[in-house]
Protein backbone atom coordinates (compact mmCIF):
# COMPACT_ATOMS: atom_id res chain seq x y z
CA UNK A 1 0.00 0.00 0.00
CA UNK A 2 2.92 2.41 0.88
CA UNK A 3 4.61 2.16 -2.45
CA UNK A 4 1.06 2.51 -4.13
CA UNK A 5 1.03 5.83 -2.57
CA UNK A 6 4.78 6.90 -3.42
CA UNK A 7 3.63 5.95 -6.79
CA UNK A 8 0.71 8.14 -6.88
CA UNK A 9 2.60 10.94 -5.38
CA UNK A 10 5.22 10.54 -8.00
CA UNK A 11 2.27 10.58 -10.97
CA UNK A 12 0.83 13.80 -9.70
CA UNK A 13 3.97 15.62 -9.04
CA UNK A 14 4.62 14.89 -12.97
CA UNK A 15 1.33 15.78 -14.32
CA UNK A 16 1.11 19.21 -12.50
CA UNK A 17 5.06 19.52 -13.84
CA UNK A 18 4.21 18.79 -17.32
CA UNK A 19 0.75 20.65 -16.91
CA UNK A 20 1.86 23.95 -16.16
CA UNK A 21 0.90 26.83 -18.24
CA UNK A 22 3.84 28.46 -20.53
CA UNK A 23 4.10 31.88 -20.01
CA UNK A 24 6.14 34.58 -21.43
CA UNK A 25 8.18 36.91 -19.65
CA UNK A 26 7.09 40.38 -19.68
CA UNK A 27 7.73 42.63 -22.50
CA UNK A 28 9.37 45.77 -22.01
CA UNK A 29 8.90 48.64 -24.09
CA UNK A 30 10.68 52.63 -24.39
CA UNK A 31 9.02 55.15 -22.76
CA UNK A 32 9.88 58.29 -23.76
CA UNK A 33 13.04 59.20 -26.27
CA UNK A 34 15.28 62.70 -26.96
CA UNK A 35 17.06 63.98 -29.55
CA UNK A 36 19.74 62.08 -31.87
CA UNK A 37 22.94 63.76 -32.07
CA UNK A 38 25.61 63.32 -34.92
CA UNK A 39 27.76 65.97 -34.74
CA UNK A 40 30.93 65.76 -32.24
CA UNK A 41 34.38 66.95 -32.66
CA UNK A 42 37.06 64.58 -31.25
CA UNK A 43 39.71 66.21 -30.12
CA UNK A 44 43.27 64.01 -29.16
CA UNK A 45 47.21 65.46 -28.48
CA UNK A 46 49.58 64.07 -30.49
CA UNK A 47 53.16 63.71 -28.91
CA UNK A 48 55.35 63.72 -32.09
CA UNK A 49 53.88 67.10 -33.39
CA UNK A 50 52.95 68.82 -30.17
CA UNK A 51 49.91 69.48 -31.42
CA UNK A 52 45.93 69.36 -30.58
CA UNK A 53 45.01 66.80 -33.86
CA UNK A 54 40.95 67.44 -34.61
CA UNK A 55 38.41 64.91 -36.53
CA UNK A 56 34.67 64.84 -36.95
CA UNK A 57 33.49 62.08 -34.69
CA UNK A 58 36.50 60.33 -33.75
CA UNK A 59 39.41 60.41 -31.05
CA UNK A 60 42.54 60.08 -32.78
CA UNK A 61 46.29 61.48 -32.92
CA UNK A 62 46.26 60.51 -36.53
CA UNK A 63 47.24 63.55 -38.77
CA UNK A 64 46.18 62.14 -41.64
CA UNK A 65 43.27 64.18 -43.11
CA UNK A 66 41.01 60.95 -43.83
CA UNK A 67 41.27 57.90 -41.21
CA UNK A 68 38.88 55.09 -40.85
CA UNK A 69 36.76 55.79 -37.78
CA UNK A 70 36.26 51.99 -37.14
CA UNK A 71 40.00 51.35 -36.21
CA UNK A 72 39.24 53.87 -32.88
CA UNK A 73 37.41 52.44 -29.70
CA UNK A 74 35.87 56.02 -28.92
CA UNK A 75 34.03 57.00 -32.43
CA UNK A 76 30.48 58.15 -32.66
CA UNK A 77 27.81 57.79 -35.25
CA UNK A 78 25.47 59.32 -33.03
CA UNK A 79 24.19 59.85 -29.37
CA UNK A 80 20.49 59.33 -28.14
CA UNK A 81 18.87 59.06 -24.92
CA UNK A 82 15.39 56.74 -23.91
CA UNK A 83 14.00 55.77 -20.99
CA UNK A 84 13.07 52.74 -19.82
CA UNK A 85 11.90 50.80 -16.97
CA UNK A 86 13.46 47.32 -15.98
CA UNK A 87 12.03 45.22 -12.60
CA UNK A 88 10.71 48.21 -11.26
CA UNK A 89 13.93 50.65 -11.58
CA UNK A 90 13.85 53.31 -14.21
CA UNK A 91 16.76 53.52 -16.58
CA UNK A 92 18.20 56.23 -18.93
CA UNK A 93 18.89 54.51 -21.62
CA UNK A 94 22.23 56.34 -23.46
CA UNK A 95 22.47 54.66 -27.45
CA UNK A 96 25.92 54.86 -28.28
CA UNK A 97 25.77 53.95 -31.83
CA UNK A 98 29.15 53.54 -33.30
CA UNK A 99 31.69 51.78 -35.59
CA UNK A 100 34.04 48.56 -34.76
CA UNK A 101 36.18 46.02 -36.92
CA UNK A 102 38.93 43.50 -37.00
CA UNK A 103 41.14 42.15 -39.22
CA UNK A 104 40.07 39.15 -41.37
CA UNK A 105 43.95 37.97 -41.26
CA UNK A 106 44.98 39.45 -37.44
CA UNK A 107 48.01 37.89 -37.33
CA UNK A 108 49.07 40.17 -40.80
CA UNK A 109 46.81 43.04 -40.00
CA UNK A 110 45.31 43.07 -43.21
CA UNK A 111 41.39 42.87 -44.94
CA UNK A 112 39.75 45.12 -42.48
CA UNK A 113 36.26 44.27 -41.79
CA UNK A 114 34.17 46.98 -40.07
CA UNK A 115 30.42 47.28 -39.07
CA UNK A 116 28.15 49.04 -37.11
CA UNK A 117 27.32 48.34 -33.24
CA UNK A 118 24.66 49.51 -30.66
CA UNK A 119 25.74 49.94 -26.62
CA UNK A 120 23.29 50.85 -24.55
CA UNK A 121 24.65 52.31 -21.81
CA UNK A 122 21.94 51.40 -18.66
CA UNK A 123 22.09 54.85 -16.97
CA UNK A 124 20.46 55.14 -13.41
CA UNK A 125 18.58 58.35 -11.85
CA UNK A 126 21.23 58.89 -9.03
CA UNK A 127 24.08 58.67 -11.51
CA UNK A 128 21.65 61.08 -14.42
CA UNK A 129 21.68 63.34 -11.49
CA UNK A 130 25.69 63.74 -11.73
CA UNK A 131 25.15 64.11 -15.59
CA UNK A 132 22.96 66.79 -14.95
CA UNK A 133 25.09 68.70 -12.72
CA UNK A 134 28.46 68.61 -14.34
CA UNK A 135 31.61 70.79 -12.78
CA UNK A 136 35.13 71.53 -13.91
CA UNK A 137 36.24 68.68 -12.17
CA UNK A 138 36.10 65.40 -14.09
CA UNK A 139 34.12 62.41 -12.85
CA UNK A 140 34.03 58.68 -14.10
CA UNK A 141 31.09 56.74 -14.24
CA UNK A 142 30.14 53.36 -15.31
CA UNK A 143 27.04 51.79 -16.41
CA UNK A 144 25.99 48.26 -17.36
CA UNK A 145 25.87 48.06 -21.47
CA UNK A 146 23.89 45.43 -23.14
CA UNK A 147 25.57 45.40 -26.87
CA UNK A 148 23.74 44.91 -30.28
CA UNK A 149 25.21 44.49 -33.86
CA UNK A 150 23.44 46.54 -36.56
CA UNK A 151 22.77 43.41 -38.38
CA UNK A 152 21.15 41.54 -35.70
CA UNK A 153 17.24 41.44 -36.28
CA UNK A 154 16.62 41.15 -32.66
CA UNK A 155 14.54 44.22 -30.91
CA UNK A 156 16.33 46.43 -28.81
CA UNK A 157 14.38 46.11 -25.70
CA UNK A 158 14.93 42.66 -25.95
CA UNK A 159 18.14 42.91 -26.10
CA UNK A 160 18.69 44.67 -23.15
CA UNK A 161 16.15 42.55 -21.14
CA UNK A 162 18.24 39.36 -21.78
CA UNK A 163 21.93 41.12 -20.83
CA UNK A 164 20.31 42.47 -17.75
CA UNK A 165 19.31 39.04 -16.35
CA UNK A 166 22.65 37.76 -16.95
CA UNK A 167 24.68 37.46 -13.44
CA UNK A 168 27.56 39.16 -15.26
CA UNK A 169 27.35 43.06 -16.90
CA UNK A 170 29.63 44.20 -19.11
CA UNK A 171 30.44 47.80 -18.04
CA UNK A 172 31.40 51.25 -20.03
CA UNK A 173 32.91 53.85 -18.18
CA UNK A 174 32.11 57.61 -19.08
CA UNK A 175 34.54 60.06 -18.09
CA UNK A 176 32.66 63.79 -18.23
CA UNK A 177 33.12 67.56 -17.43
CA UNK A 178 32.10 70.83 -18.11
CA UNK A 179 35.12 72.99 -19.30
CA UNK A 180 35.79 76.60 -18.43
CA UNK A 181 34.48 77.54 -21.84
CA UNK A 182 31.42 75.90 -21.09
CA UNK A 183 31.56 73.27 -23.41
CA UNK A 184 31.01 69.79 -22.34
CA UNK A 185 34.31 67.07 -22.87
CA UNK A 186 33.67 63.28 -22.61
CA UNK A 187 35.31 59.70 -23.39
CA UNK A 188 34.07 56.23 -23.62
CA UNK A 189 36.55 54.71 -21.18
CA UNK A 190 37.79 50.95 -21.51
CA UNK A 191 40.36 48.63 -19.66
CA UNK A 192 42.83 50.80 -20.68
CA UNK A 193 43.65 53.98 -18.92
CA UNK A 194 42.45 56.91 -20.77
CA UNK A 195 43.87 60.48 -20.44
CA UNK A 196 41.01 63.00 -20.93
CA UNK A 197 43.62 65.73 -20.39
CA UNK A 198 45.30 64.51 -23.57
CA UNK A 199 42.20 63.53 -25.28
CA UNK A 200 38.45 63.40 -25.92
CA UNK A 201 34.91 64.34 -27.63
CA UNK A 202 33.79 68.21 -27.02
CA UNK A 203 30.10 69.71 -28.05
CA UNK A 204 28.49 72.64 -27.21
CA UNK A 205 26.62 73.19 -23.55
CA UNK A 206 23.34 73.96 -25.87
CA UNK A 207 24.01 70.49 -27.65
CA UNK A 208 24.41 68.55 -24.40
CA UNK A 209 21.46 70.15 -22.46
CA UNK A 210 19.60 69.06 -26.05
CA UNK A 211 20.78 65.58 -25.39
CA UNK A 212 20.49 64.72 -21.75
CA UNK A 213 16.64 66.70 -22.11
CA UNK A 214 14.99 63.53 -21.60
CA UNK A 215 12.31 62.20 -19.00
CA UNK A 216 9.59 59.59 -18.31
Amino acid sequence: MKRFYIIITLYLICVASFGQERVNRPKLHFISEGPILTDFTGWSYNNTSGEWIEHKNVISSSTSTYISNSHYKNNIISLQFKTIIYKDTPYYVLIWYKLDGYYEYEYINEDWRSYKIKNYLMITEDKMEYLRNLTNTPITLYFPTPTKLDVESTADVDIIQTSMERDYQLNTGLIIYKATDGSIRFLFKSILDEDISKEYFEISEEDYLKLIDIHF
